[in-house]
């Protein structure tokens, strides 16, 4: 698998070239210095373009999920705490191995996030937990610039999961995450459910119907592990998920990559939000419109 090229063929999918990729970037910073209510929010480049490449460079919908996206941080703090005991927990759910992204890209360059539902403490943990373990894990695995190029892969292993797992979640908490998935400067390119006992079928009706319908043809329900190696080169799974590689080694991988990306997780809390949640967030796309470039 030859990355750069797998990167170079997906900068033209998302319409980046240095030209645009820097005057989007200048009109970007512009356009914060006059935001109404969004203010001292992180602006480096990374941070910026994850905005840019999965709106591919689109300004008003960039406007959009960056606006989104704030007011999501804002409304759950929690979702995306970043100080040692929020981050002490979710250390200890990757080293359970309950939630880690894969330390190899798959064969078209994607990056995958897994998760093992089953491996979670269902007597000490609460949805809150498992809602900021998926967010945080996504938020280090977007640091990465191929990743905001390419895109995501979720797996997601309900195999021997118990009705107590099912018990944490509302119908109005599954509902607010999957809505919550478009306020996210991601690329989600599937979504792949394994193993998901007969009891657990009204959870993921409720899924399917929050979804939209982009949402839905990404995704895929599959029955085993085994069935997941038939989409999945094994080379890059752990063995829990019927591949040739460690969990451990993973999940040390991952813990690794999770500290020294510590900084910008802090970094990305520090912002003011001076609107109403209720704020129309249309307000202002008008004037980032006037922006726009191409």
């Amino acid at each position: 698998m030859d990355i750069s090229k797998l990167v170079e063929q997906n900068k033209v999918l998302i319409r980046e070239n240095e030209l645009r990729k820097n005057q989007a970037l200048e009109q970007f910073r512009n356009w914060l210095k006059k935001h109404p209510f969004i203010k001292n929010c992180r602006q480096d480049d990374g941070f910026l373009l994850m905005f840019l490449r999965t709106r591919k460079y689109s300004f008003d919908d960039t406007a959009k999920t960056f606006e989104n996206h704030f007011h999501l941080r804002k409304k759950h703090p929690k979702w995306f705490d970043a100080d040692p005991p929020a981050m002490e927990v979710l250390k200890s759910l990757i080293r359970c191995g309950c939630v880690y992204v894969l330390k190899d890209k798959d064969i078209v360059g994607q990056t995958i996030f897994c998760i093992n539902a089953a491996k979670l403490d269902t007597t000490k943990f609460n949805s809150d937990v498992c809602f900021h373990s998926c967010f945080m894990t996504s938020s280090v695995a977007i640091e990465d610039e191929v990743t905001q190029i390419i895109g995501l892969t979720y797996i997601l292993n309900y195999t021997n999961i118990s009705m107590s797992f099912c018990s944490l979640f509302s119908v109005s908490d599954i509902i607010d995450w999957v809505k919550s998935t478009g306020s996210l400067p991601q690329r989600f390119k599937k979504f792949i459910i394994i193993g998901l006992p007969a009891f657990a079928n009204a959870l993921l009706n409720v899924t399917k119907m929050a979804m939209t319908e982009k949402q839905r043809n990404r995704l895929l329900i599959l029955d085993s592990c085994d069935e997941l190696c038939k989409h999945v080169d094994p080379s890059i799974l752990p063995d829990i998920l019927g591949g040739t590689q460690s969990e451990e080694k993973i999940i040390e991988h991952f813990i690794k990559t999770v500290d020294d990306n510590l900084d910008k997780l802090k970094s990305s809390n520090n912002f003011e939000f001076k609107a109403s949640l209720q704020n129309n967030v249309e307000e202002t796309v008008g004037s980032f419109r006037k922006l726009d470039i191409d």
